[in-house]
This record gives structure tokens, C-alpha cells and sequence, in this order.
């Protein structure tokens, strides 16, 4: 008995401490397109990153990440679809596990005594000496359990990803707007426009740079340029009717794109050559991928020039700097 007892004592050693004693705890929900190929680019991910995912279902995945790269995860798991809730939490259990590791060590420190009692204990003592001793070696293993499993918690976070199927309706392209030249401005319309020029976007006092990395493109009479990866790039003028002031067209042309059904993005205020404009991203199903569709306007007394450039999403995100620096050179007239 007293060699199963040593055993005991020395299989609740001290575990070695963290540096940080906080758990970390995320959750996302995110509308996908589709939820096998998402969770398995995640469970993926999770290995990548030292960690495993510990339960999938039908439209949940819930993964344990080595604490260090969570924010990094969580940042790179949110690109894979739209985000519709997320959380991060961090709880400090420094005290609970501090308080855990002081009763261990206390029980221990009395553990040591009692088994140098036993030594020496009178043979009627001996039963009692050894029922404290199970009881201590019984307690030590508790707190101990409880110190790993808040360890392994401290270690590696939880990380939770709720799916919700993605709409993949693309915007429509009624014309809706009472505005004739707003109802021209459509993601279809700009694709189209390239595989069968009509010339009916000519432009009228403008000069455009061909921007780097794309190749100027034969058709038709307008401006226009597309890159090796089909990212394309055009240039037009509509006329300005009625003529209304730049922060009016900014209103008009924001409202008719989401009401549309395009999602937006960003938008930011331009200049081409000394002419102010407005730059507005926005974002698009196109089949199986989804679309960058980047509208730029300028006012221009009685001419609106229009920029617009489209591809898919991470097509155009690499080729936006060079967008923008043909945006900013255009001689608007």
C-alpha cells in the first residue's frame, strides 16, 4: 500500500505554468455559399496553425486554436464569407488558477508530512495515518485535473463558426432610377460592353493612361483596357442631366447601387487632375465567384465622366493601386 501511495505522490508533481493565464473565446457566424468546402478550408487552417477542430455538424464547427494565433485566425476565417455576428472574449483565471496551484501545493506539503508519520505511527494509528493520506493524495489529483484542463483552456482557445447560406441573387438591372445615366451604370452591363463593344460610350474630351498592368482594348470606339487575369477598366462620358453638384450625384449613385441589391464596400472622395470626384466599391455575385465592381464620377459642366472597373474580388483588390493612379492622372477637360 505504501508503494501505490508514492506512486501516487509522485504521478501529482507540480505542471509547469503559463506565461499568460487568460482563456480566450470566439465565435462567428458567417453566410457562406457553400458549408462543406468553408468548414473543411477551416479545419484545414486550424491544423495549419498547430490546433484541430474538436466537433462538426451539419452547419457548425467549433476548433481549438493555439491562443497565440487566434486574432489571425479569426481574421482570416471572416474573408470566407460575409460576416453576420462575431465575439472575442478574454477572461483572466490568474486568481482560480493560482488559488487551484496554492491548495494543491498545501495538500502536498501536508501529504509529505503524513507519510514521514507513517513511518513512525504505532500499528493502531496506522489506519488513520493512511485514510488521511488517501484522502490528500485523492484531493491532490482534483486540483490537479482542474489545473490541466484550465491550462489546456489557457493554451488553446475555442474558436465557434455558426454557417448561414449565402444569397447569391445577383443585383438587378431594371433601371429603376429616374436618372437616365445612373441606369447605365450596371456590373453586366460593363462585362457585356466587353465581349460585344457597342462604341455607344465613346468618350468625349477625355485622356486616360492605360493603367499598369493592363493592355488598352481593341474594340470599339470608347477607352477601354483589360489585364491578363480579366480584370477590366473603362472610361465614358454620359451627359450631365439634369447637372446637379458632386455631393448630389454621391447620394444618387450610392442609393441606386444597393437598391440594386450590390453590396457595398467602401467609398472615398477622388480627384482627377484638379476635378473632384467620387469613388465608390461595391460587391457582386458573378456565378460560382463574387465580383469587385469600382464606379468612379466627375462632374464636368455638361458632361458626367465615368470610370468603372470589375473582375473578381481578389482579381481586382491586386490591381486596385494601378486603378486608382489611372483614376488620379485622368485629364478630364
Amino acid at each position: 500500500m505504501r508503494r501505490a501511495l508514492l506512486f501516487a505522490v509522485l504521478a501529482c508533481a507540480p505542471l509547469p505554468a503559463l506565461a499568460e493565464d487568460t482563456v480566450v473565446n470566439a465565435s462567428l457566424v458567417l453566410k457562406v455559399t457553400q458549408v462543406e468546402p468553408a468548414a473543411d478550408t477551416l479545419v484545414a487552417r486550424a491544423q495549419e496553425a498547430g490546433g484541430w477542430f474538436s466537433s462538426r455538424t451539419g452547419d457548425r464547427v467549433v476548433l481549438r486554436i493555439p491562443t497565440a494565433r487566434t486574432e489571425a485566425f479569426v481574421a482570416a476565417a471572416k474573408t470566407l464569407g460575409v460576416v453576420v455576428d462575431h465575439s472575442f472574449q478574454r477572461d483572466d483565471r490568474s486568481l482560480q488558477l493560482a488559488d487551484l496551484r496554492s491548495r494543491a501545493a498545501t495538500r502536498r506539503q501536508m501529504l509529505a508530512q503524513y507519510m514521514e508519520l507513517l513511518k513512525t505511527a504505532e500499528q493502531d494509528g496506522v489506519l488513520t495515518v493512511e485514510r488521511e493520506i488517501v484522502n490528500l493524495v485523492a484531493e491532490i489529483e482534483r486540483y490537479e485535473g482542474q489545473i490541466r484542463f484550465l491550462e489546456d483552456r489557457i493554451a488553446f482557445s475555442e474558436v465557434a463558426v455558426d454557417f448561414r447560406f449565402q444569397d447569391r441573387t445577383a443585383p438587378v438591372e431594371d433601371g429603376s432610377s429616374s436618372f437616365a445615366w445612373l441606369n447605365t451604370v450596371t456590373l453586366t452591363g460593363l462585362l457585356d460592353d466587353f465581349q460585344t463593344p457597342t462604341g455607344s460610350t465613346r468618350v468625349s474630351g477625355v485622356r486616360s493612361d492605360v493603367p499598369d498592368g493592363f493592355a488598352p482594348y481593341p474594340k470599339g470606339k470608347a477607352f477601354r483596357a483589360a489585364s491578363p487575369d480579366d480584370v477590366v477598366f473603362r472610361v465614358r462620358s454620359e451627359k450631365h442631366e439634369p447637372e446637379a453638384t458632386l455631393a448630389f450625384w454621391k447620394e444618387a449613385l450610392r442609393k441606386r447601387m444597393l437598391d440594386a441589391g450590390y453590396r457595398f464596400l467602401s467609398e472615398q472622395d477622388v480627384v482627377a487632375g484638379a476635378t473632384p470626384g467620387y469613388l465608390l466599391q461595391l460587391t457582386a455575385p458573378m456565378g460560382m465567384e463574387d465580383a469587385l465592381y469600382v464606379v468612379a464620377v466627375f462632374p464636368v459642366g455638361r458632361r458626367l465622366v465615368v470610370v468603372e472597373a470589375a473582375g473578381e474580388v481578389s482579381r481586382v483588390t491586386s490591381r486596385l493601386e494601378a486603378i486608382r493612379a489611372a483614376i488620379a492622372a485622368l485629364d478630364v477637360g
